[in-house]
């Protein structure tokens, strides 16, 4: 591993044994017991998620995330930083604010991806109007790069979540 992809801002966990998580469980459905496992450290990516069949194939050990179909996340989270959603926003001159997308389109061998969305416009580092129905599209990998500011937002209330983020640049169309 070891592959720089994203921004030194960037650090994702896997937390199995997280107290309270929504996914946290003492073993995965293959009874090994679930961990912690960091996942990108400062935008290195150090491991991949594991059961013990693809574990096996790719000569490494099983990081307890089997599930009855294959691999799932417990708690995977990017992690959290030290500014306020209310910062990120006033030291963006103009942006988009997403609050929710729409639709599913990823193809996962490259990374691409298409997403509807809906959110506010960014104006003088304040929210100036609601949009809708615009489309935010490009590469995982770089917007993974693309981070520059992370806020300290984070909730635990789904088994994968992020606090907000801000990426630098990123195709955005629409009316």
């Amino acid at each position: 591993m070891g592959s720089k992809v994203g921004s030194d801002l960037v650090t994702i966990v896997d937390d199995g044994r997280r107290p309270k998580g929504m996914a946290t469980a003492p073993f995965d459905s293959e009874g090994v017991p679930t961990q912690r496992t960091v996942v990108f450290e400062r935008g290195v990516l150090e491991t991949f998620l594991y059961d013990t069949y693809y574990g096996r194939k790719l000569a490494a050990a099983s990081t307890g995330n089997a599930s009855d179909g294959g691999i799932v996340a417990r708690n995977f989270h990017l992690a959290a930083g030290t500014q306020s959603l209310e910062q990120l926003i006033a030291t963006t001159s103009r942006g988009v604010l997403v609050i929710e997308t729409i639709g599913f389109s990823t193809e996962s061998v490259t990374g691409t991806y298409s997403r509807g969305a809906r959110g506010f416009m960014i104006e003088g580092g304040e929210l100036a109007y609601p949009i809708d129905e615009f489309t935010i599209a490009g590469n995982l990998a770089e917007m993974l790069g693309s981070i520059d500011a992370v806020a300290d937002d984070l909730r635990f209330d789904a088994g994968v979540v992020s606090p907000s983020f801000r990426v630098a640049e990123m195709t955005v169309s629409g009316n």
